[in-house]
């Protein structure tokens, strides 16, 4: 039996993301899947534009999202994120995506490999709700020392 609530069906991390003329998202703009610390820093890089570009289902109601940063061996690195309350219309269908986007402050503590999981009510939403459901893998970012080609 699957939770309640919003169902992730796409999931993409990009510089940032453009909206249409409604608002809603549009083209997403630089594509993120490495980044490089600026030269001279190997600690706490925060990136100045991220965002994470969404398609949910079944997301009717209101409920608290966050970004959720964990490291290659799934530890938390951002346990305090912000959260954001977002309240979603009705829909004709349960199974008609609602775009979003979630804008990112996440700081990356060192170069490594770090997903980013969309959380939602105390769940990531790229955990798989029972063997027959596959949703979308977290984004994987990948950050590079700032001398590395």
């Amino acid at each position: 039996m699957q939770p309640p609530g919003p169902r992730l069906r796409f999931a993409a991390l990009c510089g940032r993301i453009q909206p249409d003329i409604d608002g809603l998202p549009f083209a997403l703009e630089r594509p993120v899947h490495t980044l490089r610390f600026p030269l001279g820093q190997s600690r706490d890089y925060r990136p100045r534009e991220l965002s994470l570009y969404v398609q949910l289902e079944n997301a009717t109601g209101s409920y608290h999202f966050w970004p959720g940063l964990r490291n290659e061996h799934g530890e938390t690195i951002n346990p305090n994120a912000k959260l954001e309350w977002v309240t979603f219309p009705q829909v004709e269908s349960s199974v008609v995506p609602i775009e979003r986007e979630f804008k990112l402050d996440v700081v990356f503590p060192a170069p490594g490999v770090y997903f980013i999981h969309l959380m939602c009510e105390a769940r990531s939403l790229h955990e798989p709700w029972s063997s027959d459901d596959r949703p979308f893998p977290p984004a994987r970012v990948v950050l590079l020392p700032s001398g590395e080609v």
